[in-house]
Parts: C-alpha cells; structure tokens; sequence
C-alpha cells in the first residue's frame, strides 16, 4: 500500500458536555447483544484557529486568504489529554518537523503560505489546513479517537487523510489487530477480511487484484480500523489501494464472523 503522510492540528471554543451513560452487554445463542452505547469519559471541544495577514491579492475585493485549524477534545483525564495531542502532533513525513503543540501546527502552516506569497505575488490560491479530532461512541472500557485532515496548498487538487486511535481507556494501551485476535491469527483475519473485500467489489475468488494498488497484487488488512459494538471497521485512505478520484474504502468485519480467532480483550463486547 502506498503511505500517507500524517499531518497534524488547529481553534475556537466550542462546548459539547458529553455525559456518561450506562451499557449493558449479553449474550444471547451466541450473539452479540449491547442495549446501549455510552459515552463514558467526560470531555468538552477546543480549538486553535490562525488566519494569515497576507492578502492573497492587491485587489480589495478578493477578501480570502489562508487559514489553518485544528479542532480537538479535551478531556477531564489529563493523561488522555497528552495522549491525544501526540498522537496529532505525529508526522511520518521525513522531512517534516514533529510540531510541539496544536499552535505550532496552525502557525507553521501560515508560516508557510506567507513565505510562498513572497515569491509568488501573483499567486490568488487559497490554503487551508482543518485538523479535526473526534472522539468515537464509547463503550465498556473502549476509547477510540477519529483524526482527519483536509488541506489544500495549491495543486491538482486536495489531500485529505483519515485515521483511527484504539485504546483501553483504563490503561490507556494502544489497541492493534495483535491485542484484539489469537497469537498467529492474522493470516485467517486477513483471508475473512479478503473474502468480504471481494464480495464488496463484485470480484470472483480467482480474479487477480491488479487494478488495485496492493503490493504485487497480495491483500492486505490496514491498521488503520474503528470498533463498534457489532465489529471492526477497517480503513483504506485514498490512493491506499485506489485513485483519488475513487475515495475512502472501508471494510467491515462482523465480530461474528471472526469470533473463533478473537481473543479475551475488555474492550470488545461479550461475544460466545
């Protein structure tokens, strides 16, 4: 698969109290029952938002110019917290410098454009950069966090990217496919999740995966997946294993149907 780089966050007050909720979990012949599904940390949003003080033209009419934002949680839990901003402040782009904080992200980006105009006054391009940090419906002891990013810098057209954090929000342990199935399950993991790819995409178990941008035409799973009371949602961002033009690819895996490779984990539902 082809990697995307990781950028990272931005600022207005806005308050969003969620309050905890009780969720039941049962089994039933085998089959996953959850009455409700709670949110159960408390948090509010915040936001860092920076506008660039150079005109995008001289023309007093063209009024635009570039802005970058990131939107965020923040927690009563202060680990949480710090947990959170680092993994926005993430970037796997060589030669990218790590930010320290959601303002620098905002105001390197402004930084950016501003040093542009000086060498392209002519340019009327707008740039933008929004960071948006969502925190996913919770459950038992299940944390799971949402970062998206849009941004525009000139170009054909947008980059955009979509990423999900898993954790136990009691230990605060980062959760992978290794935490969720049996030691040396990954291979039947990966086999399920290629037979509902298939499925998905109106291909017969013999046709090869050429038009696809999987490394020699072999499926993978990413890492990159949310949980939710009935399975796991697994993500491929654009140009993953796909054009631009064709967009996110998600692939949802039924807990039922890989409940003989699970294995014991506090987040997930009670499953038999």
């Amino acid at each position: 698969m082809k990697k995307i780089y990781a950028v990272s966050l931005v600022s207005i007050l806005m308050a969003c109290q969620q309050q905890p909720d009780k969720t039941t979990t049962s089994n039933t012949a085998g089959k996953v029952t959850t009455e409700a599904i709670a949110d159960t940390l408390t948090y509010s949003y915040d936001s860092v938002k920076v506008y660039s003080k150079t005109p995008l033209s001289s023309n007093k009419q063209v009024t635009d110019t570039a802005k970058a934002v990131v939107s965020y949680p923040v927690f009563s839990n202060v680990a949480i917290n710090s947990l959170v901003e680092q993994n926005a402040l993430f970037s796997d782009n060589p030669d990218q410098k790590k930010p320290n904080s959601y303002q620098e992200i905002v105001r390197t980006f402004i930084d950016g454009f501003d040093n542009f105009k000086k060498d392209n006054e002519t340019s009327i391009q707008t740039w933008f950069r929004d960071i948006n940090i969502k925190v996913l419906p919770q459950w038992n002891n299940y944390l799971g966090l949402q970062y998206s990013f849009i941004e525009y810098v000139g170009g054909a057209h947008m980059n955009s990217g979509l990423t999900y954090k898993n954790y136990n929000a009691k230990t605060l342990k980062l959760q992978t496919t290794d935490s969720l199935v049996k030691p040396g399950a990954k291979t039947e993991l990966t086999k399920i999740g290629e037979q509902i790819f298939r499925k998905n995409e109106k291909l017969s178990v013999t046709q090869n995966l050429d038009n696809y941008f999987f490394d020699k035409g072999i499926f993978v799973l990413p890492e990159n997946f949310k949980l939710n009371t009935k399975g796991i949602t697994f993500l491929y961002n654009s140009y993953e294993i796909k054009p631009y033009s064709s967009g996110r690819t998600e692939l949802f895996i039924p807990y039922e149907d890989i409940k003989h490779i699970l294995q014991p984990n506090p987040i997930l539902p009670a499953i038999q």
